[in-house]
């Protein structure tokens, strides 16, 4: 993290992405059923530091983390 445009909604860590997901999760519940739409911005963008796809340091933790809140 440093001067290149930074600008994180949340700190990467996955307990993080959890809440953010779940606050998400309720937003959308007030729209109406066709508006409830989640757009990942992207799942490999590792120089920018948005990304989803399997590392060494977190496995396949985001990606759980995503089925799991996305399943309930």
């Amino acid at each position: 993290s440093g001067p290149y445009p930074y600008l994180p909604i949340m700190q990467p860590e996955p307990e993080a992405f959890r809440l953010l997901l779940k606050n998400l999760k309720g937003m959308l519940r007030l729209r109406s059923e066709s508006e409830q739409i989640l757009f990942i911005n992207a799942w490999n963008e590792w120089t920018e530091g948005s990304y989803l796809e399997p590392d060494t340091k977190n496995h396949y933790t985001y990606l759980e983390i995503l089925k799991e809140e996305l399943q309930k």
